[in-house]
């Protein structure tokens, strides 16, 4: 995790942030004073929601938007904040999975 934000922080990182959510939510529960995990997980869950194309509630691609809703469930479980239960729930709904 330390490596993943020392990248974030010098402007490098992944296409995929769903496993960095997935790390900080176990992470947080036997480490929950080592990082600022909402702060990182606003920062992903956002770039996550970047990804998806005007009018869209996931990701065009069924894997990524697999991946996608799963990114905003941990964020919610981090952060707290409807806006990230909210589109998950969209993104769900959007597959007639709920």
């Amino acid at each position: 995790m330390r490596a993943l934000i020392e990248s974030e922080e010098r402007g490098y990182y992944g296409a995929y942030q769903w496993n960095a959510l997935r790390a900080a939510y176990y992470l947080r529960r036997i480490a929950p004073d080592a990082f600022d995990y909402p702060r990182w997980a606003r920062v992903w869950a956002d770039r996550e929601s970047a990804r998806c194309p005007p009018g869209w509630k996931t990701p065009p691609w069924s894997d990524t938007a697999l991946r996608t809703i799963q990114a905003w469930r941990y964020a919610w479980l981090i952060t707290g904040d409807e806006k990230h239960r909210q589109a998950m729930e969209e993104g769900i709904a959007q597959f007639s999975l709920t």
